[in-house]
C-alpha cells in the first residue's frame, strides 16, 4: 500500500490580513478555518503580520496566533536555494 500524502498549506500575508479585516463570513476567513488542520505559518508571514500591527490589540492577536502555531510545530522557515541545492 502506498503511503498517504498529507496536504500542507502555507498562506500569504494578504490572506491573513483579509481574514482579520473581513471576519466571518468572509471568503478568506472561511478558507483559513477550513484549511486549519493542514495550515503552516511561514516565519516570513509572521514577521510581516507583526510589522503591520497598528495597535496593542493587533499585536496581541498576532502574538497569540504565532505562539499557538509554534506550540503545535506549525511554523516553517523558507530555505534559500541555489543551483538546486538547499542552503539553511
Amino acid at each position: 500500500m502506498a503511503p498517504q500524502t498529507v496536504r500542507k498549506v502555507v498562506f500569504d500575508t494578504n490572506i491573513y490580513i483579509r481574514a482579520i479585516h473581513r471576519g466571518f463570513p468572509g471568503t478568506e476567513y472561511i478558507l483559513l478555518i477550513d484549511s486549519l488542520p493542514f495550515t503552516y505559518l511561514s516565519s516570513v508571514v509572521s514577521a510581516e503580520l507583526y510589522a503591520g500591527a497598528r495597535d496593542s490589540f493587533g499585536m496581541n492577536l498576532i502574538q497569540s496566533f504565532v505562539s499557538r502555531s509554534e506550540r503545535v510545530g506549525r511554523v516553517v522557515t523558507p530555505k534559500r536555494r541555489r543551483n538546486n541545492k538547499v542552503y539553511k
